[in-house]
C-alpha cells in the first residue's frame, strides 16, 4: 500500500506550514525564545546565521515537520483498522516522543526547562496536528 493512497498530501503540506508558523511563535521571545536561549547558552548574536546557513535549517525543520506529520498522518488512517480510538492514538504518539526526546535531553545534560520547552511544542504539535487531520474534508 502506497502512503499516499491513504493521506492527504494537501493536509499534510497544510500542518507543516502550519507548525513551521507556530514553532516560530513559540520559540519566539513573546512565548519561550528567551528561556530558551538561556538554557541553551545561546544570544541573539550566535543565532543570526548566514542566509544560506538559515535556509539550510528551515529547510531542514520543514522536511522534519513533514515527516512527522506524514507520519501521524498515516498512523490516522491505519489506527481504525487496528480498533483504535483516537485518544489513545494521540497518547502513544506523544508518549514515544517523550520517549524519544528524553534520552537526548538527559545525555545532552540539558535541563528539565530545556525538555519542558521542547516536549510542549512536540505536544501542541501532535495535539493540532491530529486534531487538523481527521477534521480535514478528505
Amino acid at each position: 500500500m502506497n502512503i499516499f493512497d491513504v493521506v492527504n498530501e494537501l493536509s499534510v503540506l497544510c500542518v507543516t506550514l502550519l507548525m513551521m508558523a507556530v514553532s516560530t511563535i513559540w520559540y519566539s521571545s513573546w512565548m519561550f525564545g528567551n528561556i530558551w536561549m538561556r538554557e541553551t547558552s545561546s544570544t541573539e548574536q550566535s543565532l543570526l546565521t548566514s542566509p544560506f546557513e538559515m535556509f539550510r535549517k528551515t529547510a531542514l525543520t520543514f522536511v522534519s515537520y513533514f515527516t512527522i506529520t506524514l507520519s501521524v498522518a498515516y498512523i490516522l488512517a491505519v489506527a481504525p483498522q487496528l480498533h483504535l480510538p483516537l485518544h489513545t492514538v494521540t497518547l502513544t504518539i506523544f508518549a514515544f516522543t517523550v520517549a524519544v526526546l528524553a534520552p537526548i535531553s538527559i545525555w545532552e545534560q540539558k535541563s528539565l526547562r530545556y525538555f519542558l520547552i521542547s516536549i510542549g511544542f512536540m505536544g501542541v504539535f501532535i495535539v493540532a496536528s491530529v486534531y487538523i487531520l481527521t477534521s480535514w474534508p478528505w
